[in-house]
């Protein structure tokens, strides 16, 4: 499920194009053994603090109690590195905050991916992740 689907060529996986506010009224979606939430954004992107925490916080945890209401046994979650409820920057303290109130939802199994930088093709300039991505070729093999 997804606001947009992605060409996926293989036939084990269907896409559900959704607005996220409307998770609520699917619960079908749920029966799935399996939750992976890659949901994120950025704040030039959201445009707002506001409008970036709903996504990265608010959509994240309503993900979050649609799979612990379906009994969804593992839920795994794309947060950050530097996620910390306590965190200097605003990123850091949502990412922190979202990962707190999930666990705290007590589903059978919650993991929570922390990676550093996410590299790939984007159709978008971020030159922040330009920077990091240069950066890290120097120390990475």
């Amino acid at each position: 499920m997804g606001r947009r689907c992605p060409e996926v060529p293989d036939q084990r996986f269907a896409c559900v194009a959704l607005e996220l506010g409307q998770l609520a009224s699917r619960p079908d979606l749920f029966a799935v053994d399996h939750v992976f939430c890659c949901l994120g954004t950025t704040l030039r992107k959201a445009g707002s603090r506001q409008a970036f925490r709903q996504v990265d916080y608010h959509y994240v945890l309503d993900i979050a109690r649609q799979a612990r209401l379906a009994g969804v046994p593992r839920l795994v979650i794309v947060s950050a590195v530097n996620a910390n409820a306590r965190g200097l920057s605003f990123y850091a303290r949502v990412k922190g905050q979202m990962e707190t109130d999930v666990a705290a939802l007590g589903l059978t199994s919650v993991v929570f991916m922390q990676p550093s930088l996410i590299e790939g093709a984007r159709g978008e300039t971020r030159p922040g992740e330009k920077a990091g991505e240069l950066a890290m070729a120097l120390v990475k093999p």
